[in-house]
């Protein structure tokens, strides 16, 4: 299978390459384009330059900050696996107010193990963070990602699935840059707390550096210093950040004819059962729940905004649910749950149920979603609930071996092996086919759907022998 994610790179360093230009499209053409690309050439014709896709993911971060400070519009792309490597890179992208955009290419394998570390370690840099469901959303999320990172001074990352591959319309670039304005002119300044420190204008990309008059950036802080810069931060650029997401949002809305929000939702609001997802998870979700019927107690919502987390929005969206389940990648086994869960708790007083998928894979099963669905109205599932077997679904085994062997479903060895118990059954409901929608992936027919009631029981499909 061609990799859509290479493909994207491959042309944009041609882009990149001396001498080299952009292929010609008329802006609202339909193509069959892989994301990748869509965001490649819209990133092309958006900024001054494009670090080589050829250097380090670390490197290439580097060199979209240093432009960034220089008051340049910068973006960088790399992939879920390189998000490891570009962590340290991101966080001192934070610390130094660099404005850029970073394009995170999600792909099969990536939150696998040894595989990317997810939009909560980029969260823990300090930078903002965005989740997009569609290819259609990327593109509204990447220009909105310039204006929120020059608007707000922070860097923004973007996750987007870097393997999805649509007919889409080409974007109009000269469009985009014109609702963005040039990063050089002066432009109102976005924020109550900025004007206290720039005035009514400001340049648009505010250029901490100037390369022509380069200076020493000065001593290494005290502590005490550094504690007055934090407590500077958090008044005049932190606290004012949600408010500006908020309005850019609005704009982007007003601007495209197509809703950008935060928080999304579907379904009636009397629903007494919510499922929450965000990024690539939110469409099978949304697609699993429909054909399973989802009846008139139960919503589905979505999160696109990841960092600064929306809490009032969740809040009002999730308000009245009895019960809240949240659809996720697996996280730690010995933790207290994934990122997205623990964010949702904390919104709430109502026990929240996390789901999770496998590690590593594009979305979650639909039919394992339709069982997810019939469990969670019948009040079957609390804590945490795993969306597969655990005989090694997914596309991230790198032992065959030891998978056969758990796929073999032996018993275990000693004295402990007949304590071992089976999962409970999660088939679709009667008459929900077992196959995907259109469109959503997920497991064939004749995999096995189940799913243990809490990640603690030890089902006989774990046991490892040998």
């Amino acid at each position: 299978m061609p990799d859509p994610i290479g493909a994207g790179l491959a042309w944009l360093r041609r882009v990149v390459a001396k001498g080299a230009e952009a292929p010609p499209a008329e802006p609202g053409e339909e193509q069959e384009i892989s994301l990748a690309e869509a965001l490649a050439r819209v990133e092309a014709g958006l900024c001054d330059a494009l670090p080589d896709p050829a250097l380090a993911a670390d490197d290439r971060l580097e060199e979209a900050t240093g432009l960034a400070l220089t008051g340049g519009r910068a973006a960088v792309f790399v992939s879920g696996g390189e998000l490891r490597r570009a962590l340290g890179p991101l966080h001192a992208a934070a610390e130094r107010l660099a404005p850029l955009t970073v394009h995170v290419l999600e792909r099969p394998g990536d939150a696998g193990e040894g595989g990317g570390p997810g939009w909560s370690a980029a969260a823990a840099t300090g930078a903002v963070v965005l989740a997009a469901s569609s290819p259609q959303e990327s593109a509204d999320l990447a220009s909105l990602a310039h204006r929120v990172a020059e608007g707000g001074m922070q860097p923004v990352v973007l996750f987007s699935d870097g393997h999805a591959v649509e007919t889409l319309r080409v974007p109009d670039v000269a469009a985009v840059a014109a609702r963005l304005g040039a990063p050089g002119e002066p432009a109102p300044t976005p924020t109550e707390e900025q004007r206290d420190l720039f005035g009514l204008e400001r340049r648009r990309v505010h250029a901490w550096f100037d390369p022509d008059h380069p200076v020493a950036a000065g001593a290494t802080p005290t502590v005490a210093e550094r504690r007055r810069a934090d407590a500077s931060r958090r008044r005049w650029l932190a606290e004012p950040l949600p408010a500006l997401i908020e309005a850019e949002m609005k704009a982007l809305s007003e601007a495209t004819g197509r809703e950008v929000r935060a928080v999304r939702r579907w379904g009636p609001r009397t629903a007494e059962i919510v499922v929450v997802a965000s990024g690539s998870a939110v469409r099978p979700v949304r697609a699993a729940m429909e054909q399973a019927g989802r009846g008139p107690n139960i919503a589905v919502v979505a999160i696109a905004c990841l960092r600064p987390w929306p809490r009032a929005a969740v809040a009002e969206a999730l308000a009245g649910a009895r019960t809240v389940a949240v659809v996720e990648p697996a996280a730690d086994p010995l933790g207290p749950g994934g990122p997205l869960s623990q964010a949702v708790a904390t919104t709430l007083t109502t026990a929240v149920v996390t789901a999770e998928y496998p590690p590593g894979a594009r979305e979650p099963d639909p039919a394992r979603l339709a069982g997810l669905c019939a469990g969670l109205r019948a009040g079957e599932f609390s804590g945490r609930v795993r969306l597969w077997d655990d005989g090694g679904e997914g596309p991230t085994d790198r032992f065959p071996r030891r998978a056969a062997v758990v796929r073999s479903g032996a018993p275990a060895s000693g004295p402990d092996a007949a304590a071992c118990e089976s999962p409970p059954s999660l088939c679709p409901p009667d008459g929900v086919p077992a196959t995907a929608p259109a469109g959503c992936g997920g497991a064939s027919e004749d995999e096995p759907s189940s799913l243990p009631s809490s990640p603690i029981t030890l089902p006989r499909s774990m046991v490892i022998t040998g």
